[in-house]
């Protein structure tokens, strides 16, 4: 090397590390939000399904299950998969070919799970309980909303493509290197 490619290196050198830095924290940083939103995006539309379906659920008709299985797909562009299942875990409607086959995969409820660039949600449906303490006085749903004492109707599983993740980290990568090279 001679004294001008030192020189240059001695200079060069360190910018290029610290905005190479700053740039993967940025990346790193974009990314993990956009997951959490996706999470967040998968959990809300299992959550609608859910309680879409449970009329259809709670009378038995799987046609009307098809139905809403096909329409919130097709409500979504990254929806890959929206599948209703029994209580004991068998399909009873699905549209779009499912990553686990005909079994309900077994996962926290509360927490998506990734799975071969799929975004997996899963949402238990409750039978929603009216009360009446006698016949002149206005209906009140339960005073607790968590599941307890209350009947398990079934389950959704809603399954998002992931593309879009892949496809907004190359095009935000590409855009963060425009900027810094020029």
């Amino acid at each position: 090397f001679g004294i001008r490619m030192r020189l240059f290196l001695a200079t060069a050198l360190p910018a290029i590390l610290a905005i190479s830095v700053l740039l993967q924290g940025f990346l790193t940083r974009h990314e993990r939000i956009l997951t959490e939103t996706l999470n967040e995006h998968a959990q809300g539309m299992a959550r609608q399904a859910a309680n879409a379906a449970e009329f259809a659920l709670f009378a038995g008709s799987q046609s009307a299950l098809q139905r809403l299985a096909e329409g919130a797909r097709a409500s979504d562009q990254h929806a890959a998969v929206v599948s209703f299942w029994s209580p004991s875990g068998e399909l009873i409607a699905a549209a779009g070919q499912l990553t686990y086959g005909q079994r309900l995969p077994a996962f926290e409820s509360a927490q998506p799970l990734l799975v071969n660039g799929r975004l997996l949600a899963r949402v238990p449906i409750w039978a929603t309980e009216w009360t009446e303490s006698d016949l002149f006085s206005a209906a009140t749903l339960p005073a607790q909303p968590a599941a307890d004492g209350r009947r398990l109707l079934g389950h959704v599983l809603v399954e998002l493509e992931l593309d879009i993740l892949q496809r907004q980290r190359g095009e935000l990568l590409t855009w963060a290197l425009i900027a810094t090279g020029s």
